[in-house]
């Protein structure tokens, strides 16, 4: 009898100990690098901006230069960084010459990343503005 209590106590404590990974998966910039469209942008009273962002390409280099590009015109430039904290990932972006209430200073933003793959990064502001850009 004490044998199989002792054995089921080492099954339940055995059980308890799976590893888990507490370490957020590393930031690859190199995914956000290449040239994305703005899919959708919903500003923090969830009005569609996206329109105003049709004409505009945007390259992010690897280098960290973020180019605004009109056709093949650059238009505006800045720069672009991964950031991260415990938990969570983001790209800041810092477009030169731009005014705050301008439709590109509006990007002008530490953003949260929520989604990112090789089609899409979703990011979200600290006021609720979403950003989606597509390839």
């Amino acid at each position: 009898m004490k044998t199989l209590l002792v054995l089921s106590l080492f099954l339940i404590v055995l059980q308890g100990c799976t590893k888990q990974d507490a370490t957020p998966a590393p930031i690859n910039p190199n995914q956000v690098s290449g040239t994305w469209k703005i899919t959708s942008l919903i500003d923090n009273k969830s009005r569609d901006r996206t329109s105003n962002y049709n004409s505009y390409t945007f390259d992010f280099l690897t280098t960290g230069v973020f180019n605004v590009k009109q056709g093949t015109t650059i238009v505006k430039s800045g720069t672009w960084s991964n950031t991260s904290s415990y938990w969570t990932a983001a790209i800041v972006i810092a477009i030169s010459g731009v005014l705050a209430e301008d439709d590109l200073g509006q990007l002008n933003e530490d953003w949260r990343i929520i989604e990112k793959n090789d089609t899409v990064i979703k990011v979200q502001n600290g006021g609720g503005k979403v950003l989606i850009f597509g390839k």
